[in-house]
């Protein structure tokens, strides 16, 4: 039987502070990340295993920024308006991050304890606000110039094909349609630098791929139309040193992995 990658105590807390803080930010805005796999496979993983897909510790989400707006284009977006209203919600901003300090039971805390007096365990639940194209104003508004940018999903704001949306989160929440997923998982691959990152972006991908609900052709069609170097990405999933943590983490054997994922390197 799969067994999640991460503890269950940052990720409940996650799952539970996700529709709140998502609700309460200015839309539109999309999921992106290990909430937005989850959701995406969430039902078909649970009538095959009869359980949850693995939570995600952090919260991702995007908005979409046009580097050719305006100076008041930006200012005026929902983008510009994010970061002040996270805050609004209770998390403190830690570089281009947003963070809640937890303690063992989920209760947030002002700060950390201070170390070798106060014997509490924390946990940090990070929000990861991320921008489909940088823009030389957003820095100012944000106040930082460590901005994330994925520019693989500026799709899902311009192309209603390319989106669904998550009605129970409030109007104009998006989710990416799976190929959308599949692409930012083989991009962020090569990436990590932690490894249990690289460990769950494997579980992810094949978890999209096998029970996302969409045709292999399209998936297909998508990344090989945004990534350039697709077949190098898919066999260097193939091939990733944390596969087999991976497999042992989804039950499944590398030939099973390679079934899946392999066909994804055939151009449409």
């Amino acid at each position: 039987m799969p067994n999640p990658v991460y503890e269950s105590i940052l990720t409940r807390a996650s799952a539970e502070r996700l529709r709140a803080l998502v609700s309460g930010l200015p839309h539109p805005v999309a999921l992106a990340g290990g909430h937005a796999v989850l959701h995406t496979v969430q039902e078909r993983w649970r009538a095959r295993f009869g359980q949850d897909y693995f939570g995600s510790r952090d919260i991702d989400v995007i908005y979409h920024v046009d580097p050719k707006w305006t100076e008041e284009q930006v200012t005026a977006s929902a983008a510009a308006l994010a970061p002040k209203r996270i805050i609004a919600l209770g998390y403190k901003p830690l570089s281009f991050r947003y963070v809640q300090i937890l303690d063992e039971n989920g209760r947030i805390l002002d700060k950390e304890p201070t170390f070798g007096i106060e014997d509490v365990t924390v946990y940090h639940l990070y929000i990861d606000p991320m921008v489909t194209h940088l823009h030389p104003e957003l820095g100012k508004v944000w106040g930082t110039n460590k901005i994330i940018d994925e520019p693989l999903l500026t799709e899902v704001f311009l192309d209603e094909g390319a989106r669904r949306l998550l009605p129970e989160f409030g109007d104009n929440v998006y989710l990416p349609l799976p190929p959308y997923l599949v692409a930012t998982k083989l991009h962020s691959l090569k990436t990590r630098t932690k490894d249990d990152k690289a460990v769950k972006d494997l579980c992810d991908l094949y978890a999209i791929v096998a029970y996302g609900g969409a045709q292999q052709l399209d998936i297909r069609r998508v990344i090989h139309k945004l990534l350039p170097d697709a077949v190098a990405r898919v066999q260097f999933a193939l091939a990733s040193l944390h596969l087999p943590k991976a497999l042992e983490h989804l039950g499944i054997d590398r030939n099973e992995y390679q079934a899946v994922i392999g066909p994804l390197a055939t151009r449409p």
